[in-house]
């Protein structure tokens, strides 16, 4: 079966986020599994392995509101824990992992547009040198009255 990674990122991108991959997976038959990613150095400070994390309430929450969008449109989602150093590598990782080809992450925002232009490209090599294929979702500042949210393949 094929899959596509969701990152987990806040509840507002994530939801836009999963109903974009919902639309994608329809497409190709595939599967969604909804990565949270969580820092090598989150866990040291907590000392605590990635085996040991346990979603809080809040997540369990926001999880459960994910599953509700992909099982109103009929495809297979599931949860997973990654443990990260470098977020790009990391991400490209988990996708490895569930043998995803299709990857949906929220870019990190930078204080300069030349910085997100730079970790985008840092990212986009390193899905490609794994096969991957990278997609953004764009959503506008304010929802309007019937905005869908669309995933973009980052070029």
């Amino acid at each position: 079966m094929k899959t596509i990674l969701v990152q987990m990122a806040d509840t507002k991108w994530t939801k836009s986020a999963i109903s974009a991959a919902c639309d994608l997976a329809r497409e190709s038959g595939a599967e969604i599994v909804l990565a949270r990613m969580l820092s090598a150095s989150f866990l040291n400070w907590r000392g605590m392995t990635v085996d040991e994390y346990v979603f809080t309430d809040a997540e369990c929450e926001d999880i459960y509101a994910y599953e509700e969008i992909a099982r109103k449109a009929n495809v297979p989602i599931r949860s997973m824990i990654f443990e990260y150093h470098d977020l790009a590598d990391g991400l490209a990782k988990a996708a490895a992992a569930v043998d995803a080809d299709r990857v949906i992450a929220q870019m990190p925002h930078e204080t300069l547009p030349i910085g997100e232009s730079l970790e985008l490209k840092y990212m986009e090599r390193l899905m490609a040198a794994r096969r991957q294929q990278l997609y953004t979702v764009k959503q506008p500042a304010a929802k309007t009255a019937g905005w869908k949210p669309q995933v973009e393949a980052a070029h």
